[in-house]
């Protein structure tokens, strides 16, 4: 199982129709089995239908999706895109002023779900704005998220997630139990590189996003203790 989160800048119905950015957004989704699309404005459902439609129009695997009310806390509001194949998924795209509180405050939602719920199996993705001059190192290890040692920040704090060359900041980030952490791929937490991949000039990145997605993959069916694995691999 593959999962990722994706902050694809404005995303709505202009995106969905222009064949060169549908196309190459498509063939990114299409890499998981589970992503999460941030900075959607989408009031009618009608980017989220059409992405999900141009994703089932071929013989693969078939999509559905879930799409958020908006979601703020001024008058700026986006939705989060679920789009997956038929865990706890917990989505973020802090304010980036608010980063550090805001990252913080996951910690409540994340005591929240465990006790309504009655699972650990928790993953937050998403544009976390964790770095650069919204969140220092000094603030970053204030955060109940990071300090928890049974939460595990998969995408390290050295690892550029933007697609703008003329910056580096690990903005987007995965989190995971340790109950999640076992089942991890070894070395699959990444940026997923679409411009490398693709071989695509800069202007058609930046027509998609100023990030790339992070991506991690899942193997629920091994038995071995891959966190073992992952530790001697270091």
């Amino acid at each position: 199982m593959k999962i990722a989160s994706f902050n694809v800048r404005r995303f709505g119905v202009k995106k969905c129709t222009d064949p060169k950015v549908s196309l190459i957004i498509n063939k990114i989704v299409s890499r998981y089995d589970i992503i999460v699309i941030l900075e959607v404005f989408d009031a009618k459902e009608k980017a989220a239908k059409k992405l999900v439609e141009q994703l089932n129009s071929g013989d693969g695997p078939r999509y559905n999706y879930v799409l958020s009310k908006p979601l703020g806390r001024n008058d700026y509001k986006e939705q989060y895109l679920f789009v997956f194949r038929d865990f706890v998924l917990i989505p973020i795209h802090t304010t980036p002023k608010d980063s550090v509180q805001e990252i913080d405050e996951l910690y409540d939602v994340y005591l929240t779900v465990k006790e309504k719920w009655d699972t650990e199996k928790i993953i937050f993705l998403g544009d976390f704005n964790a770095d650069g001059a919204y969140v220092s190192n000094k603030k970053m290890k204030t955060i109940r998220l990071r300090k928890d040692p049974d939460l595990h920040w998969l995408i390290d704090d050295d690892v550029d997630t933007t697609a703008v060359k003329t910056t580096d900041f690990s903005y987007d980030r995965i989190v995971v139990h340790n109950s999640i952490l076992k089942h991890i791929v070894p070395n699959s937490a990444k940026p997923f590189n679409f411009q490398d991949e693709y071989k695509l000039p800069d202007e058609e990145v930046l027509a998609v996003s100023d990030h790339y997605p992070v991506e991690v993959e899942i193997c629920l069916a091994k038995k071995q203790n891959l966190k073992k694995k992952m530790k001697t691999e270091k």
